[in-house]
């Protein structure tokens, strides 16, 4: 890494502004990753992104250090995204959902599609289509299950990083998911048989 995250938070406290850019650097596209998922347009992702970078400068004297500096980041990210819906109302049954340019492959892995670079022409279609209809089926679930796919199985964090993020135990990380990742798997071979039928 080349650098020491607890030496450049204290220089950041002190008023380094140089330390606390490299800091935002390490997390800034995975905070950016983390609006888009909530907020669907880049715009938005790009203003709620500013208005947490702003807040954790303003607050980075209060951080406690008890947790990683960067799940404190995208804590924050989630706060101010939930704050830039409720202020726009227009946004808030479109939360957590997907643009087509988010991702292409598989977001969760109760059905394992992972996008196969080398895969024949054929294939390749067929996948796309399978995450088109899961991302579909993802909107269609609660927001507070769909939150923890994004963050679990779109972003990469562990369940102890999606209970501080969120501020909710472990337990209800692993429960939400499991009920997430169920709910998708039976709407998925819903359509799928559907289609099939239609063939």
């Amino acid at each position: 890494m080349g650098w020491d995250e607890k030496e450049l938070l204290e220089k950041a406290k002190a008023g380094d502004v140089e330390s606390f850019e490299i800091l935002i650097q390490a997390v800034r596209q995975k905070a950016y990753q983390i609006a888009l998922s909530y907020l669907k347009n880049q715009e938005d992702a790009e203003d709620a992104l500013q208005d947490s970078l702003l807040k954790i400068y303003r607050g980075l004297s209060r951080f406690q250090e008890t947790s990683r500096f960067s799940t404190w980041v995208y804590r924050v990210v989630v706060n101010t995204c939930l704050d830039h819906i409720k202020k726009n109302k227009r946004q808030k049954d479109r939360i957590l959902s997907f643009s087509g340019e988010d991702r292409e492959e598989n977001p969760f892995d109760a059905v394992s599609m992972l996008r196969d670079e080398s895969a024949e022409p054929e294939r390749h279609m067929l996948q796309k289509e399978k995450t088109q209809i899961i991302l579909a089926c993802l909107e269609r679930i609660a927001p507070s299950l769909r939150e923890v796919v994004v963050l679990r199985d779109v972003q990469g964090f562990s369940y102890g990083e999606i209970a501080q993020i969120l501020d909710i135990s472990e337990g209800t990380v692993k429960s939400r998911l499991s009920r997430a990742r169920q709910a998708v798997k039976e709407m998925f071979f819903q359509i799928m048989g559907e289609k099939g039928e239609q063939k």
